[in-house]
């Protein structure tokens, strides 16, 4: 577990990471509720706002708790939330976490995740001491992979059958980025 308070704030040229409100339901109801952006999700689509209610208690509870942190992605310009992006069971003992985002459709293909991701990382690294991050991916999400891999992940490889969820096993990429791959990355930049 690792507690991050107050709840952090990251700025990059485009976006705001921020903590999740409730006045965001709405938007987290329109991009959760796209069967594209949760194909490869261990959740189906939202049917109403009441559920995203219900996932933003979830990250409001799992912050407080230490066992995860997630931030809404906001466009700069309007405070639009168009995903969210964070960090799952993270250890401040072995100094490791998991990564997990995901995106409106309609931001899809113009670098958003990627500049959210690297400022996230460039915290994960640079704030809070991460040694190691991680990230199980569908390999069937070739977008997600190709993002990793642009971040400097390194794909470890196949866990076979370690995902359960919509009635099915499914097969998941291993992907990891250590503190060093990261000091020596370009992808500092995009901050």
């Amino acid at each position: 577990m690792l507690s991050i308070t107050p709840f952090p704030a990251i700025e990059t040229p485009r976006l705001s990471l921020r903590e999740t409100r409730f006045d965001d339901a709405p938007a987290l109801f329109r991009i959760l509720s796209q069967p594209e952006v949760v194909r490869h999700y261990n959740i189906g689509p939202l049917a109403n706002v009441d559920e995203a209610r219900a996932i933003v208690t979830r990250r409001r509870q799992s912050h407080l708790q230490g066992t995860r942190i997630r931030w809404a992605i906001a466009l700069k310009e309007n405070d639009q939330v168009i995903g969210s992006c964070g960090y799952v069971h993270p250890d401040s003992q072995s100094r490791q976490a998991e990564i997990g985002y995901e995106l409106d459709t309609a931001y899809w293909g113009k670098g958003l995740m990627r500049e959210a991701l690297a400022a996230m990382l460039g915290f994960g690294f640079d704030t809070i001491g991460l040694h190691r991050i991680e990230a199980l991916v569908v390999p069937e999400n070739t977008s997600s992979r190709r993002l990793l891999v642009t971040l400097g992940f390194q794909q470890e490889g196949l866990l076979r059958e370690r995902g359960f969820w919509k009635n099915a096993f499914h097969d998941l990429a291993l992907y990891s980025l250590l503190d060093r791959e990261w000091a020596d990355s370009a992808n500092k930049d995009m901050i």
